[in-house]
């Protein structure tokens, strides 16, 4: 009886080395899968990665290329603007030149502007001095010391008039004082 007990025990025993073995296959074959896994999503994330850098990186050198090609277009377009625009001022200058007529009017045009200028400085320096004559004094010494004309003609005759009077008397009063 204890020689049958003692193979069952050995029995039990390698029947539990035996399971513990297959526990401990099947706990390193889940482990490895595992892992596999872990290394299987660790490259398939890598290669997405890198996949999405290189479609950045060729998206990034078309977009260069692009803007490379129209820059270029650019350039030549206002090279050719350029160039036309200076081809049609240089002829027309040239027919211009050759005409003495033309450069005749053109004179008279500039000398017309500028008698206008000169005339325009002159009426609103007039039309300053009759508003300041009117409006720069008090009212009694406007009216007791009244310096314009109902014609603004007469204003610079007016003035001068009495700056040569002013004058006269400032004159007298230096010979008598000294």
């Amino acid at each position: 009886l204890r020689k049958k007990q003692q193979m069952m025990e050995e029995a039990r025993q390698e029947e539990e080395a035996s399971i513990q073995r297959q526990e401990s296959q099947k706990r390193a074959t889940i482990e490895h899968e595992y892992q596999m896994k872990a290394q299987l999503e660790k490259e398939k994330i890598e290669y997405e990665l890198k996949r999405k850098l290189e479609m950045k990186m060729q998206e990034r050198e078309i977009m260069k290329d692009m803007i490379k090609i129209k820059q270029q277009e650019r350039r030549k377009t206002l090279k050719e603007i350029t160039g036309s625009t200076l081809t049609t001022v240089g002829q027309g200058m040239q027919d211009f030149i050759r005409e003495p007529k033309a450069m005749f009017q053109l004179g008279t045009f500039a000398v017309c502007v500028y008698g206008t200028m000169k005339l325009l400085q002159v009426a609103i320096a007039g039309t300053v001095g009759v508003v300041m004559a009117k409006y720069s004094k008090p009212t009694l010494l406007r009216e007791t010391s009244r310096l314009y004309a109902k014609n603004p003609i007469f204003l610079p005759f007016a003035w001068s008039k009495r700056a040569i009077t002013q004058r006269v008397k400032s004159s007298e009063k230096r010979l008598l004082e000294g």
